[in-house]
C-alpha cells in the first residue's frame, strides 16, 4: 500500500501483483431481449463478413554476408512508406532506389526519411522511408552493414485501392475438421485487379511454417488446412495487376486462426427443474461432456402467441457443465412480456462454445420445452435486473452484496492496463479518492482469463468502478457480462449517474496487429504472442455473446495522431497495417462499442508511451472526467 498526496487530497493506491488461478467469481444467468436479437447483437457472427485484411507487403529474409537488396513492385498511388524491420535495424545502412536506379534522397522529392521508437514491438528504433507519388515499377531497398545471418522482414505500403481479404468458411474451429480461408482481393472506391498468382503456409503450435496449396475454383483462391488444435498463422501472398493501368502490386496477409478440442457431444435430452416462481432450468443431456466445467452459451427463446411462433428473449452467459448435462436458466417472464402463455416453448439457434475463445463448440437448430409454466407478476426494478442478470444465490461461491459501511475494503475506483502492459499505464496522480490499480505485467490472457484475474484482485474491495485502457477494457465488459463482481455493487448506481465502465483505446471489433505481427515477433523474440480474442474473427465471436444492457453501462473514448503536414502516424511500423484513424494499435472504429456510449476521437494521441505523441492515457482533462464520473 503506497500512500500518494494529491493536493489536500489523500490517494489511498493499492497495487497487487495477481494471477488467473482458480476462479473466485459466480456466474450470471444472462437475459436480453428480443430487440438484442433481431439487431445482430446476439447473434452467431458470418464469418465470411469478418475475416483478416491487409493492405502492405511484408517480406521476411535472412542475410549471407550482412546485406541484402530486396525488389519490391509499387503501382501507380499517391504515398508509398517503406520500414525496414530487425534487431539493430536503426543501425542499418538503407537504400531506397527508384525503378530508374535513382536513389530517393530524403528531402528531395516529396521524399522523407524518420527514425522513431519501434515500442511496443522491440526497444530500439527503427526507420521509415514515406515517398509521396513515386513511380510506378520495380523498387529495391538495398541494406547492408547487418551482422552474418541477420533475421528482419521488410514492411511496404502502398496507397493503391487495394485490399487483400481472407476469411473462414465457418467459426467451428475443431481439431480434426478442415478448415477452409477463401482469399480475394477487393478493390476500394471502385478499384479493380486479378490475381495473377497466390502462395500460402502457416505455422503451428510448434513454430514451423509449411506450405500449403491453393486452388483456384471460379476465379476464386482458396486454401485448406486440418489444423491440431492451438494456435495457427496463416500466411499469404498474392501477385497482382491493375486492370486499369497494367500495373504490379503485392499483398501480404497474416491470419491468426485459433482450433479448439474436445467438444461437447449433446445427447439431444433436455431437463427441466424449477428454480424459484419465475426462473427454471434447463439442461442440455450431454452424452459426452468434455473437459470444460463452463460453456460459453447463447440461445433464443421462442414461444407460441396470437400471431404463431414468437420470439421472446436470448438466454446464455457462462452456463455450468455436470453429470446432468450444460446448464442454462430460464427465465419465465421473457415468455410473458411476449405476450405468450407458454406453449411450444422452444430454444433456438442454441451455441456453445469455449469461455476462452468464445469459438463454437456445440450448436443446436431447435430444442423443444414444451409446455411451460409462466409467471406474470408485475416485474419491478430489481425484476428487471434478474431477468438480465440473473440472481447472485447459485452455485458455491458467496456473492452477497457487501455492506457499504462495513469493516475491511473500500469503494474504489480500478485502474486496468491491457494486453501485454509493461505496468506503466494510467498515471495514479490524475485520480482522487479510493483509487486501485490492478497489475498484471507482460500477460497475454484471454478475455476471460483476464476478467477472472481482475475480479480476483478486485476481491479485496467492496465495490469499484473500472476504468480499462485497451483490452483491459473488454475485460471490463466480460466481467460485467457473464459474472458477480465488485461492479454489481458500484455506487452511484447506473440509473442515479455512476459509470460502471469506462475505457480507452478499446479494440471491441479486433485489431489487424493481433495476428499481423506474427512475424515481427519472431524476428525481435519480443512481445507477448499472438491473441486470438483481439484479432477480427475472434472479437467478432465475442462479441456476439455480450448483450445491450452490458454495453449500455460502458463510456469508451477513442484517439488519434496529430494529423499535420506530411506523413503522420502514432507508430511507423504498425501505421501500414491499420486505417486512419488509429492510435497506433486501435482503429477508431473498432472501439466505438454498438450500445454502449462513445464520448468521442480526440486528436492529438497515441496507444502507448513512446509513439509520436503522448500516451493517451495520460490526458489529464479526460482523466478527470472518468474520476469524477465513476461508480465506486
Amino acid at each position: 500500500m503506497a500512500n500518494l498526496v494529491r493536493g489536500s487530497v489523500l490517494i489511498s493506491i493499492a497495487t497487487v501483483v495477481s494471477a488467473a488461478v482458480g476462479e473466485t467469481v459466480a456466474y450470471k444467468q444472462i437475459g436480453a431481449p428480443p430487440s438484442d436479437v433481431t439487431c445482430g447483437w446476439l447473434q452467431a457472427p458470418d464469418p465470411a463478413e469478418v475475416g483478416a485484411r491487409s493492405r502492405c507487403t511484408q517480406i521476411p529474409f535472412v542475410t549471407e554476408d550482412g546485406a541484402i537488396d530486396i525488389a519490391f513492385d509499387v503501382p501507380s498511388c499517391g504515398h508509398l512508406a517503406v520500414v525496414p524491420m530487425g534487431i539493430g535495424c536503426a543501425a542499418w545502412n538503407v537504400s531506397l532506389i527508384r525503378p530508374d536506379g535513382s536513389i530517393a534522397v530524403s528531402g528531395v522529392d516529396g521524399v522523407l526519411q524518420r527514425t522513431d521508437s519501434l515500442m511496443p514491438i522491440a526497444d530500439e528504433s527503427g526507420t521509415r522511408f514515406d515517398v509521396g507519388n513515386p513511380a510506378p515499377g520495380r523498387w529495391t531497398a538495398s541494406l547492408s552493414g547487418l551482422p552474418s545471418a541477420a533475421r528482419g522482414v521488410l514492411l511496404v505500403r502502398d496507397d493503391a485501392p487495394f485490399e487483400l481479404r481472407s476469411t473462414l468458411d465457418t467459426y467451428s474451429l475443431l481439431e480434426g475438421a478442415p478448415v477452409t480461408l477463401k482469399c480475394s482481393l477487393m478493390g476500394i472506391d471502385g478499384g479493380e485487379a486479378q490475381i495473377t498468382s497466390c502462395t500460402a503456409q502457416w505455422r503451428g503450435p510448434d513454430g514451423r511454417w509449411r506450405p500449403i496449396d491453393v486452388t483456384q475454383r471460379n476465379g476464386e483462391r482458396t486454401v485448406t488446412l486440418t489444423p491440431p488444435a492451438g494456435e495457427h498463422v496463416v500466411q499469404v501472398d498474392v501477385d497482382a495487376i491493375a486492370t486499369d493501368s497494367g500495373q504490379l502490386l503485392h499483398r501480404t496477409l497474416l491470419h491468426l486462426v485459433k482450433i479448439e478440442s474436445s467438444p461437447p457431444v449433446l445427447s439431444g435430452e433436455v431437463s427441466m427443474e424449477s428454480i424459484d416462481e419465475a426462473r427454471i432450468d434447463v439442461a442440455l443431456g450431454c452424452a459426452a461432456a468434455g473437459p470444460r466445467e463452463k460453456l460459453l452459451a447463447g440461445a433464443e427463446v421462442w414461444a407460441t402467441g396470437d400471431q404463431g411462433a414468437t420470439l421472446c428473449g436470448w438466454i446464455g452467459g457462462m452456463a455450468a457443465v455436470d453429470e446432468h448435462g450444460v446448464h442454462l436458466t430460464l427465465d419465465t417472464r421473457w415468455i410473458a412480456a411476449a405476450g405468450c402463455d407458454g406453449a411450444g416453448v422452444e430454444l433456438r439457434a442454441v451455441r456453445l462454445a469455449d469461455p476462452k475463445s468464445a469459438i463454437t463448440l456445440a450448436k443446436v437448430a431447435s430444442v423443444s420445452l414444451g409446455t411451460i409454466e409462466v409467471c406474470r407478476r408485475p416485474v419491478t426494478a430489481s425484476g428487471q435486473e434478474a431477468m438480465h442478470m440473473g440472481k447472485p444465490d447459485r452455485g458455491s461461491v458467496d456473492v452477497t452484496p457487501p455492506a457499504r459501511g462495513g469493516l475491511g475494503g473500500g469503494h474504489n475506483l480500478m485502474l486496468v492496463h491491457g494486453y501485454c502492459s509493461s505496468g506503466v499505464s494510467w498515471p495514479a496522480g490524475h485520480f482522487s479518492g479510493d483509487v486501485s490499480m490492478y497489475q498484471n505485467s507482460n500477460q497475454n490472457f484471454s478475455h476471460d482469463e483476464f476478467a477472472i484475474d481482475v475480479a480476483s484482485f478486485g476481491l479485496q474491495y467492496k465495490s469499484y468502478g473500472i476504468a480499462g485502457h485497451s483490452q483491459g477494457g473488454q475485460a471490463a465488459l466480460h466481467m460485467y457480462s457473464f459474472y458477480w463482481t465488485g461492479l454489481d455493487w458500484a455506487m452511484p448506481s447506473p440509473q442515479d449517474g455512476g459509470r460502471i465502465i469506462q475505457n480507452l483505446g478499446v479494440p471491441y471489433y479486433g485489431t489487424a496487429l493481433a495476428g499481423d505481427l506474427a512475424l515481427l515477433g519472431e524476428i525481435f523474440g519480443a512481445g507477448c504472442g499472438v491473441n486470438w480474442d483481439m484479432t477480427y474473427d475472434g472479437a467478432a465471436n465475442w462479441l456476439s455473446y455480450v448483450p445491450g444492457w452490458a454495453r449500455a453501462q460502458t463510456w469508451s473514448w477513442t484517439t488519434t495522431f496529430y494529423d499535420g503536414w506530411g506523413y503522420d502516424y502514432c507508430h511507423l511500423g504498425t501505421d501500414l497495417f491499420l486505417w486512419d484513424p488509429e492510435d497506433g494499435v486501435v482503429e477508431s472504429f473498432s472501439g466505438e462499442l454498438d450500445g454502449g456510449n462513445f464520448r468521442g476521437l480526440k486528436e492529438g494521441w497515441c496507444h502507448i508511451h513512446g509513439m509520436s505523441d503522448p500516451a493517451q492515457v495520460d490526458d489529464s482533462s479526460r482523466n478527470n472526467e472518468i474520476n469524477v464520473e465513476a461508480a465506486r
